[in-house]
């Protein structure tokens, strides 16, 4: 790939040196610069402490681009499905206790004496299967 040409640089075709503004090419065509110091890693300071922020700059571009904005996106559906699941939790158990105070008190004394863990029980496997139908129901989705 050869480097953009500027109609004000003329270059020597045998050295490849530009005589506006000290720089040469090598034989791949990059610009590299005459005047910098003779590293034994080829680079200066400022140009690795240049390169190491651009590539922080690009992590954090690619960090903001790939995560704050699909979770800012599903922000309110997060909130919904926080809120609808408080409901139903809120509704079940007062479900339950509706149907636990209407076994005790509607039976007419038939879970009285020995009997009073009855309704305990009805309830509580009333809720198991009520909790097994659902986890059938449940289809596991990612989120798009």
């Amino acid at each position: 790939m050869s480097p953009i040409a500027d109609p004000t640089m003329t270059k020597q075709a045998d050295s490849g040196t530009d005589k506006s503004n000290g720089t040469a090419t090598n034989k791949v065509g990059s610009v590299t610069n005459k005047s910098a110091p003779n590293n034994p890693g080829g680079t200066n300071k400022s140009a690795r402490k240049r390169g190491i922020l651009e590539a922080f700059d690009m992590v954090k571009a690619y960090a903001s681009q790939e995560l704050l904005a699909p979770l800012a996106k599903i922000r309110r559906w997060f909130a919904m499905g926080v809120l609808g699941s408080l409901g139903i939790i809120v509704g079940v158990v007062l479900l339950t206790l509706a149907s636990l105070r209407a076994l005790q008190t509607e039976t007419s004394g038939r879970f009285g004496g020995n009997l009073t863990w009855v309704p305990y029980v009805i309830v509580l496997v009333a809720l198991i299967v009520l909790l097994s139908l659902l986890r059938m129901l449940i289809n596991k989705r990612r989120l798009s």
